[in-house]
């Protein structure tokens, strides 16, 4: 009966500590240690001999049990860290990965932004070259006398006018002013029959013609190397292919494209002019009388190279109006040149020998209507500096 009685005690309070907390079961424990044996376990009691084997028995359950709900407890304190740690290690690869694409696009902004500082970086430079080639054609007369009959001159102001839309707004000019504005302005029949106007294409091919007759592969004149008797026939040969083609445009009246086979004789004509030229003109005939026979030597290269540009422009687009005269200037005033060779694309081509004159004439009149509106051009650039700045200095 005792047995029993203590027996029940025991799992009562055993039953009360571990509801109450695990903690609480090492109190218990430690007042239940009643065993009188020596040997076994010192913990949990085995092994032990003596009358409260009974009690030793359930006292190391009670511990076991005990044990049992600790380990659990740090398990689970465990696995609330392990937690906490997987969470942590999430958000730090978001927060990297949200870096890594925010560097990524910083980067791209710096190096877009970095192509556009190089890209304006490139107007300054040339807004001011426009600024001292204006500053040498308006004010240094004396340094031009190279540049006009080559067309440079020209075509600068042809750029500028063009971009400033002055053609349109001078053309469109109505009452009395702007018939004393075109009187001013008239261009004689001598100066349009010497200027030579060419329609680009790239690559030194393009079409080259009067702007009072428009037709193209003009060779009133001939270059005076070209004029020795040793070429007379590749001439004659050049002019008469010439000739056949013109007689097919006007046989078609502009609308049809040139024949293959005239194309094709003008090309040879032509390849062959230039294949005696080099012939003919060996190191020592191009050096003969020193820069004198060079020079006479040089213009007639350029002739020929322009003459088989025209031709290989003329044989990709077999384009016909180039010998129909559609292309000739019609008006007789710089306005209305200016707007014919803004709308067709036009600039000026080198001035024939003899011709220079109506470069001259023709760019002084271009010059007198530029300087009217020179200030508002945005082309142009501030120029160089009036006084020379101090150094920067470099920031720590």
């Amino acid at each position: 009966m005792l047995r029993q009685r203590l027996s029940r005690t025991l799992l009562f309070v055993s039953a009360v500590s571990l509801t109450v907390s695990p903690f609480s079961a090492q109190s218990v424990l430690a007042q239940l240690r009643v065993g009188t044996g020596v040997e076994g376990d010192a913990y949990y009691g085995y092994g032990r001999q003596g009358n409260n084997l009974l009690a030793d028995v359930i006292a190391s359950r009670i511990r076991a049990q005990a044990d049992l709900v600790l380990a659990q407890s740090g398990a689970l304190v465990n696995v609330e860290t392990a937690r906490r740690i997987h969470e942590e290690a999430i958000s730090r690869s978001l927060d990297n990965y949200v870096k890594r694409v925010d560097a990524y696009w910083d980067a791209r902004n710096r190096t877009e932004s970095e192509k556009l500082k190089r890209l304006f970086k490139r107007y300054d430079p040339a807004k001011n070259r426009n600024w001292l080639a204006w500053d040498r054609y308006k004010n240094l007369p004396e340094m031009n006398y190279a540049v006009i009959p080559s067309g440079r001159g020209l075509n600068f102001l042809l750029l500028r006018l063009s971009g400033t839309v002055l053609a349109y707004e001078f053309s469109n000019a109505p009452g009395a002013d702007s018939k004393a504005l075109y009187a001013e302005l008239h261009l004689p029949k001598s100066v349009l029959d010497n200027i030579n106007l060419r329609r680009r294409a790239g690559n030194g091919k393009g079409i080259v013609f009067r702007a009072s007759k428009g037709v193209a592969l003009n060779v009133d004149w001939w270059p005076w190397a070209l004029r020795k008797q040793i070429f007379d026939s590749s001439r004659k040969k050049f002019e008469q292919t010439r000739n056949i083609v013109i007689a097919e445009s006007h046989k078609s009246n502009g609308k049809a494209a040139i024949g293959s086979k005239a194309i094709n004789a003008l090309d040879k004509a032509v390849l062959e002019l230039r294949t005696n030229f080099d012939t003919y003109y060996t190191r020592q005939r191009r050096f003969a009388n020193g820069t004198r026979s060079w020079s006479t030597y040089y213009t007639a290269k350029l002739f020929l190279k322009s003459l088989i540009g025209e031709v290989a422009r003329l044989r990709k687009t077999g384009d016909s109006r180039a010998f129909t005269g559609e292309y000739r200037f019609q008006g007789d005033n710089v306005i209305q040149l200016l707007t014919y060779m803004s709308r067709n694309g036009l600039d000026f081509a080198p001035a024939t020998p003899g011709g220079e004159f109506a470069y001259h004439d023709l760019f002084k009149m271009m010059r007198d209507i530029y300087v009217t509106v020179a200030d508002q051009d945005s082309s142009l650039g501030k120029g160089p500096p009036t006084s020379i700045e101090a150094p920067r200095v470099r920031p720590k």
